[in-house]
């Protein structure tokens, strides 16, 4: 199954990134619930770039307007947290499996 589309000669971009709703084909979940990345190992650049807002204690403003987009609040800031930050956000990955040896 082929991921990208053609952007223009030079570039190319996630299938449903350009849509007026976007949403990454390799998205899987459900937006403001559990959402994780087909493909988290072998992501584009572009996608390794964009962090969630206040990882390492930096705000991003297109994190806070990719919430948006789908009607949800921005994070908010780790210090402004109730308990001083302890459910700072993080980046919702799928978990690797663990490697198991090998049979001999």
């Amino acid at each position: 199954m082929d991921l990208t589309e053609k952007l223009n000669d030079f570039r190319r971009v996630m299938k449903g990134t350009c849509q007026k709703a976007p949403r990454c084909v390799a998205l899987l979940g459900e937006i403001g619930q559990s959402v994780g990345c087909s493909i988290y190992e072998l992501r584009s650049s572009v996608c390794r770039d964009f962090d969630v807002s206040w990882l390492n204690g930096v705000h991003n403003a297109r994190c806070d307007q990719a919430r948006s987009a789908w009607g949800l609040a921005p994070l908010p800031e780790p210090a402004a947290l109730p308990d001083g930050g302890a459910d700072k956000p993080e980046r919702t990955i799928p978990r690797r499996r663990p490697r198991l040896p090998r049979a001999a």
